[in-house]
């Protein structure tokens, strides 16, 4: 499941972007990973996919792509 935070733009203007806060941790939170039983492969995939989905699929674009700006959270998954 993918969480993308929502402007705010009673309290944004040209200088300044208020978006919602997402909770979770840094992609490259390793420890995290290892604590929560997650496959680094499984988390690359989904990465991968997210971001296939939204350059091919949406209008959505990301243009800071780095690790501070994608977080993970356990338990958030499709189960199938």
């Amino acid at each position: 499941r993918v969480e993308i935070p929502r402007p705010y733009h009673e309290l944004s203007n040209k200088d300044v972007l208020v978006m919602s806060f997402c909770e979770g941790r840094r992609v490259d939170d390793l420890e995290s990973l290892k604590e929560w039983n997650l496959p680094r492969v499984a988390v690359m995939n989904a990465v991968t996919k997210v971001y296939a989905h939204m350059m091919y699929v949406t209008d959505i674009f990301n243009g800071d792509p780095h690790p501070g700006n994608i977080f993970i959270r356990p338990g958030t998954g499709i189960k199938g």
